[in-house]
This record gives C-alpha cells, sequence and structure tokens, in this order.
C-alpha cells in the first residue's frame, strides 16, 4: 500500500487457502511497515471473516438503549457533581489558591505526558494538509490541552477538598504519620483484591471464551514513547490524584443520597446495575458473564472501601498510583530489549519514591512524636 506524497509503504502477505497456518475461515497474514528503505514494523495477526466481524460491530436496540442508560447514569453523577459545586462555591468554602497549586501540578503532568509522546506525532500525519500546518495543530494542543485539564483539575480538586478539608493533611507529615498505618494494610488488601479479580475474570474469560473473549494488548502504545518508565509514571501519578478527588465527590454524594433517603437513590443503583454490563453485548449469554464480572468488581471495590480505606486520603493515593503501574512495571521488565528494562527500573523506583514519602515516617513526623 503506497500512500500518496509519502515515503512510507506498508506491505501485507496472507496465506493461501489450505495453508497450515489458517485456523479455518481466519487466514494467516504477515504485515510489514517500510520508512523509505528501513523495516520499521513488522506484525503477524488472523484476517477475521468479514462476515463475523460485521455482526460483532452492529449496533441492534438492545445495545442502542443500553448506551443511553449508561450514558444517563453518568450524567446523573456528573449533574448531582455540578450542583454540590455550586452549593460549595456559593458558601465559600472551596480552597482556590490552594487548588489551583494542585491543578498547576497536574497541568505540567499532562504537559509531560504530551511530551513524552512528541517522537510519534508525525504518525497521525494525514497529507491533506501541509505539514507545517500540522505541527502547529500539534503545537497548539500541546500548549491548550494542558491547560484546560488542569482548569477542570483545579476545579475537581477543589470541590473534593471543600467536602473533605482535612484532606490537606497529605501535605502535614504530622498528619500522614496517623494516617500511615491503616494506608498501609489497605493498600496490600487493595492490590491483592485487584490481582485476585483479574486473575477471577482471567479464570472466567477462559472459561466463557465464547462470551467474554480475553483482551491481550501485546505492545502498549505507551511503549513508543520517548521514555515509557518515566511516562507511565507521571501519567500514573496524574491518575491517581484525579481518582482520589474524583472518588471523594462521589463518595460524598452516595453518603448524602444515603442519608436524606433521596429518590434518585434508588434509581441511580438501578441504572447503575445495569450499567455493569457490557453495552456491546449481542447476546444475553454475553452480557449476563461481563455483568457478572461487573457485578464482583463492584462488590468488592464498595467492601474494601468501607472496610479499610474510609476517609484515608493516603490510602486512596497509594493504592491508585500502585495498581497505574503495576501493569507497565511487569510488561515492561518482561521485554527483551534492554532499554525497556531499564525504563521498568526506572518506573519502580520513582514509583518508590513516591510511595516512600507517603508511607514512610520523616524526621519532622518523628521529632514530632
Amino acid at each position: 500500500q503506497k500512500r500518496k506524497a509519502r515515503e512510507d509503504y506498508k506491505f501485507v502477505w496472507q496465506a493461501k487457502p489450505g495453508d497450515p497456518r489458517n485456523v479455518g475461515d481466519e487466514h494467516y497474514r504477515i504485515e510489514v511497515d517500510l520508512a523509505g528503505e528501513q523495516v520499521v514494523g513488522l506484525s503477524r495477526f488472523f484476517k477475521l471473516p468479514e462476515e463475523w466481524e460485521r455482526q460483532r460491530t452492529a449496533t441492534q436496540l438492545p445495545n442502542v438503549i443500553l448506551t443511553g442508560l449508561e450514558w444517563l447514569f453518568g450524567a446523573g453523577l456528573v449533574g448531582g457533581a455540578i450542583l454540590l459545586f455550586v452549593i460549595q462555591a456559593r458558601s465559600r468554602k472551596i480552597p482556590w489558591r490552594a487548588s489551583a497549586k494542585v491543578g498547576g501540578f497536574l497541568a505540567v503532568l499532562m504537559a509531560l505526558v504530551e511530551l513524552n509522546r512528541l517522537s510519534v506525532v508525525d504518525i497521525r500525519y494525514t497529507t491533506s494538509i501541509p505539514l507545517s500546518t500540522y505541527r502547529v495543530f500539534v503545537a497548539l494542543s500541546f500548549l491548550i490541552v494542558p491547560l484546560v485539564v488542569g482548569l477542570l483539575c483545579w476545579i475537581l480538586v477543589g470541590l473534593a477538598t471543600s467536602l473533605y478539608p482535612n484532606a490537606w493533611g497529605i501535605f502535614d507529615a504530622t498528619a500522614r504519620r496517623g494516617w500511615r498505618r491503616d494506608a498501609a494494610v489497605a493498600l496490600v488488601v487493595g492490590v491483592a483484591a485487584a490481582a485476585g479479580i483479574n486473575r477471577l475474570e482471567a479464570v472466567v474469560s477462559s472459561h466463557f471464551h465464547a462470551y467474554a473473549p480475553v483482551r491481550i494488548d501485546l505492545v502498549p502504545s505507551a511503549f513508543d514513547t520517548t521514555w515509557p518508565g518515566p511516562g507511565f509514571f507521571v501519567h500514573g501519578l496524574f491518575n491517581a490524584v484525579v481518582f482520589a478527588a474524583g472518588a471523594a465527590v462521589l463518595i460524598y454524594l452516595a453518603r448524602l443520597s444515603l442519608v436524606r433517603r433521596a429518590w434518585w437513590l434508588w434509581l441511580g443503583g438501578l441504572l447503575l446495575l445495569v450499567s455493569l454490563g457490557p453495552a456491546g453485548a449481542h447476546s444475553v449469554a454475553e452480557f449476563l458473564v461481563g455483568w457478572a464480572m461487573g457485578l464482583v468488581s463492584l462488590v468488592a471495590v464498595v467492601g474494601i472501601v468501607y472496610a479499610f480505606f474510609r476517609d484515608n486520603v493516603l490510602a486512596y493515593l497509594a493504592a491508585a498510583l500502585c495498581l497505574e503501574v503495576a501493569e507497565p512495571v511487569v510488561a515492561l521488565l518482561s521485554q527483551p530489549p534492554a532499554f525497556f528494562r531499564w525504563n521498568g527500573t526506572a518506573l519502580v523506583a520513582l514509583t518508590a519514591v513516591v510511595l516512600g514519602w507517603l508511607l514512610l515516617p520523616t524526621r519532622q513526623s518523628q521529632t514530632s512524636s
């Protein structure tokens, strides 16, 4: 496949009918990517029957209804968060200055994530526009995206800390000392539960493989970045802070609904239960298998949060960071090239530094104790 006005090519070979590498109607293929005269990509895969692909990608009325219910549930959560924000803003309880610093920090993290993928932005270039124009668009996106994300995170962190003012104790060594032991226990329980749920999903997917296909990502796209290890760390740290703030808002909404016994609690619970199943399911069995795995995950998360995490800010941050970097660490350290293994080591070291700051005693806390 030769692309107009470009020097990169793609060659695809397909095994002939009767080739032992074919499996039924699935044809074995090899794809080679060239950049000028250099081979830059090689992949082997099976070409699935087009009729099967059309059936899997078809959107039917039940899929539309399930997707609509998911959007309705999400819109309800967003609406509740906006209502809380308006109430807190009118009451002047939002710490704008303090949360602006966290929002700025998250904006810097997002900028680093964008810069880390600078080496692969030209892959998305289309020849319908001049290369210089495309690079101007890329530069603008690198500037605008962190600013917009930082603004949204500023609002989210401000709302979360207005609902739970003691969250600012994360920057106080004395406050961290009081959270440390419970946070360590919650971290171990949370990581063990996540590993157990992943193992259970693998067993269920293997047993019901016709209804729950195994999702495999052989080469994560983040491996193409300049520094995969630090990139995973920065992205994981960003997600950990956003997750902790978002969890605070959701928990507050749930507790408020339970205390007031509001009518929307039952409607929201029903929508949540329906949304646990895959909206793209094409059979009742496929929906029920996905729904059962979603229900197990929900029950485990709610139980662990209620029993171990509670209002421990340290636990949410530490657990979210560990869960974000666990899979990339395994993927990087298991790669043959030394470059990826060194990046995996760097990811472990950076994560250990943050966890040490969160969980280990400092000189200030030891002196105060």
